[in-house]
């Protein structure tokens, strides 16, 4: 009786193994489709991260699918919507360079702007993506005068120049305090050039837990 229970005991493990093996398995050698419906599965359960894996096996096992591409906007939509922002501009980035046209550039074009201003939360600790953002805008007016999209950017650029102008203010005011003349005057040059200059505006308002830290800089 006890070779018996030691015996299904090691048959049990065994099994397991095997079984383990094989749900490891399942994870590889999959059809694009098959890698899609997981891509799709793992957004309808909230796990992003689980979806990024699935397309990342998307992707090396069927890079010349055009369910890659499907991939690609499924995703940045999917991290779009979780204020993931500079991940929903990764996938774009990643279509952009794959399959990039003259008919969906501008629609992808837009999509990016329209992501690097919601991601924009934190002015004084994100000037790089403030300046690369109204570069872009300026590029995307160029690039396409008539587009329908031509409002929601004008919109998205006025807020953005006004951010900057008053972020002028505050880092020549910072200057001035320091003693840095020089500095000081650059900014004062920048802004009495600026067409926003003597506006009348609502200075942005922080939570006290933020401007604590924000008050850290400035």
């Amino acid at each position: 009786m006890k070779k018996i229970i030691i015996f299904t005991f090691i048959m049990a493990l065994v099994l397991s193994s095997c079984a383990s093996k094989d749900a490891k398995f399942d994870d590889y050698n999959l059809s694009d489709v098959a890698w899609l419906e997981k891509i799709i599965s793992h957004i309808k359960d909230d796990n992003l991260e689980k979806a990024d894996n699935a397309y990342i096996s998307l992707y090396s096992e069927h890079i010349n699918s055009p369910l890659v591409a499907n991939a690609m906007l499924i995703l940045s939509s999917a991290h779009a919507k979780e204020h993931e922002y500079l991940l929903a501009n990764y996938y774009i980035d990643e279509y952009i360079k794959l399959y990039r046209t003259s008919d969906n550039y501008e629609w992808l074009s837009y999509l990016k702007i329209k992501n690097n201003f919601n991601a924009f939360s934190l002015p004084k600790r994100n000037q790089y993506l403030l300046l690369q953002t109204l570069s872009e805008i300026d590029e995307f007016i160029k690039d396409f005068p008539h587009s329908q999209y031509i409002p929601y950017i004008n919109t998205i650029k006025t807020k953005l120049e006004l951010t900057k102008y008053a972020l002028d203010l505050e880092i020549k005011d910072l200057y001035e305090r320091i003693g840095k003349k020089e500095s000081a005057k650059i900014y004062d040059e920048k802004i009495l050039e600026n067409y926003l200059n003597g506006i009348n505006y609502v200075r942005p308002k922080l939570p006290w837990y933020r401007e604590v830290f924000e008050n850290s800089y400035f």
